[in-house]
């Protein structure tokens, strides 16, 4: 029997809806035996930086990622976006944007 590789690509952290900050996330992840992991909280990457050096400090693999809310005729959607680049500059200014408009009395 081949062994089973656990990943969890959908995860979010008190940056969004998680309960967990992205350090404790990973923590919990190491200790669930997790090999790879992506942190996709809802328009937000601001804790990715934390959550990937906690991940390499317990040899767990890590994969950038984001949860997009957007806007369609039948309601909203939220799309998943991996291998994201956190520094670029547009995909900053449009995540800013988007928790501008959701924000309560915009």
């Amino acid at each position: 029997m081949v062994p089973m590789t656990r990943v969890d690509f959908h995860l979010h952290s008190t940056y969004s809806d998680g309960a967990l900050d992205p350090r404790e996330l990973a923590q919990q992840l190491a200790v669930d035996g997790v090999a790879f992991a992506a942190l996709t909280d809802h328009d937000s990457i601001d804790g990715l930086a934390d959550f990937r050096q906690a991940l390499e400090q317990r040899d767990v693999g890590f994969v950038s990622g984001v949860e997009i809310t957007v806007q369609c005729p039948d309601g909203e959607a939220h799309l998943l976006g991996y291998g994201i680049q956190p520094s670029d500059a547009e995909l900053q200014a449009t995540l800013v944007a988007l928790r501008q408009a959701q924000a309560p009395g915009v």
